[in-house]
């Protein structure tokens, strides 16, 4: 490694951010990565819920690395995180929050396919992507079995 010179200052640093289209409403939304903490807290939630779940498997003497079947209720707790990732992440023009976590479970009834494309874009935009959560779950220290694959994601209801 080369040795670099000291830097005199700290050069500027900002949120990413970047307008999306939002026709179903009418106009567009800024979409802004989150804040290390923001971040921190919503992945936190996250794997709160995938932890329960395994723990509720290994309750049930299953298989190491089965898929988890989960009902509604554990889906509605794992997939709560996006509604609070929108409700950060979503900005008005005036850079105020679009709507609530409330709202934002609401606006998923009428507009589900506008509510994934904000998610994908605000996970991108904070480093959230699939696959960098696989890695971080993969290198998680809470991660119980180290494989951070399946066992981090409920199987779906079955009807």
């Amino acid at each position: 490694m080369e040795n670099l010179p000291l830097l005199k200052a700290a050069p500027p640093l900002q949120a990413r951010r970047e307008p999306v289209p939002l026709p179903e409403l009418g106009g567009s939304v800024i979409v802004r990565g989150l804040l290390a903490s923001e971040s921190f807290a919503i992945v936190a939630l996250r794997q709160q819920v995938a932890r329960q779940l395994r723990q509720q498997a290994a309750d049930e003497d299953g298989p190491p690395g089965r898929s988890i079947e989960a009902g509604y209720d554990d889906f509605a707790k794992f997939g709560k995180y996006v509604p609070q990732l929108l409700a950060v992440a979503v900005l008005c023009e005036g850079g105020t929050a679009f709507y609530t976590v409330d709202e934002w479970e609401v606006f998923y009834q009428h507009y589900p396919d506008a509510f994934k494309r904000l998610q994908l874009v605000a996970e991108r935009l904070s480093g959230l992507d699939e696959v960098a959560v696989a890695k971080n779950s993969t290198q998680s220290p809470s991660s119980s079995s180290g494989s951070g694959s399946a066992s981090d994601t409920p199987a779906a209801p079955q009807s």
